[in-house]
């Protein structure tokens, strides 16, 4: 077995069934043990992993349908995303509502919102791909724009400037990448971060902001009501800067849709000011970005997506390739 389906087994096999999720929701919420109350069904990502998510109906709750959440490997990922859900509920941000306030213990109940993923509405015809876009700007500047006390974990306050974190991150990375390239490339790439590192001192002077580190299509829903655009999973959210969290965005789905960047960008923009570098600094969180996938690819032997990184890191570093066109 590769180490990648190894990997995967152990997240289902540390995932709970229907059955188990049932008792677990019922001791931590009695006024859910009742014959009401029923998973109607267990998320499952693309990839094959199991999610402790599910979608639950209760007839007694006064809730009707809503999300069950928990955390498969972290537990105090299940405390982080509460804490953000409520920072964003109180700014109204499009995010999801939580139904129970008390802190969570197994589980986070959350409003259900009936919508498809961002992901696959913009190939149906019955969503404007420009509003989809839009949509995720406003979503995701609503969330960049919540200030917060540190950079780093917020169930860990550190006193480590964002400077010293990045760089903390990016020597690590730094060792995984270099296994995979050549060593002429290599030393094109430190001379590159070394280059755009003063941007780390401009950015360290910002306050810490909510980063969610999860940007892309698939994290946010497209309400079938009214098509307003929610982003969900707060889990690994953290305190940190706000244009770090576009990269991924940038990377894995506006490369794909380079004529939808000034949508998303004039809508992310009144929430969050773009500052006058703002490219120069782009190009430094992409780079950044890459780094952390070749490194996370890696460790779950996923050959292809390490390889596709790795090419997104060379047009960067060659000024070539969609992804160079995006920050010019």
């Amino acid at each position: 077995m590769s180490t990648n389906k190894q990997w995967l087994r152990r997240w289902y096999n540390n995932a709970m069934n229907p059955t188990e999720a049932l008792q677990v929701l019922s001791e931590e919420y009695p006024f859910l043990n009742n014959k009401g109350t029923k998973i109607l069904k267990q998320f499952v990502a693309a990839d094959g992993r199991v999610y402790n998510s599910f979608l639950v109906e209760s007839t007694e709750s006064g809730f009707e349908k809503f999300i069950a959440k928990s955390f498969v490997h972290n537990p105090e990922s299940l405390k982080r995303e509460w804490i953000f859900l409520k920072l964003l509920q109180a700014k109204n941000a499009h995010a999801p509502r939580l139904l129970v306030e008390q802190e969570p213990k197994r589980f986070l109940l959350m409003e259900y919102i009936d919508g498809v993923p961002a992901s696959q509405a913009v190939k149906l015809d019955d969503y404007d791909v420009a509003d989809i876009f839009r949509g995720v700007g406003v979503a995701t500047g609503m969330a960049n724009s919540v200030e917060l006390e540190t950079f780093g974990n917020i169930l860990e306050p550190s006193p480590k400037s964002w400077k010293d974190q990045v760089l903390e991150k990016l020597d690590d990375k730094l060792q995984t990448v270099k296994l995979h390239v050549t060593e002429e490339f290599f030393n094109e790439l430190i001379a590159v971060v070394t280059s755009t590192k003063h941007i780390l001192d401009d950015e360290t002077k910002g306050k810490p902001m909510l980063a969610h580190h999860d940007i892309y299509l698939e994290n946010f829903l497209v309400k079938k009501t009214n098509k307003e655009v929610v982003l969900i999973d707060y889990g690994i959210a953290y305190g940190g800067r706000p244009l770090f969290d576009l990269a991924k965005f940038y990377i894995w789905d506006l490369v794909h849709y380079p004529e939808q960047k000034d949508n998303f960008l004039s809508a992310y923009s009144t929430y969050v000011p773009l500052p006058s570098n703002f490219n120069e600094v782009m190009k430094f969180h992409l780079i950044y970005e890459c780094f952390g996938m070749i490194a996370y690819f890696d460790k779950i032997s996923a050959v292809k997506d390490r390889n596709d990184a790795i090419k997104v890191l060379e047009d960067l570093a060659l000024g070539e390739g969609v992804i160079t066109k995006l920050v010019q």
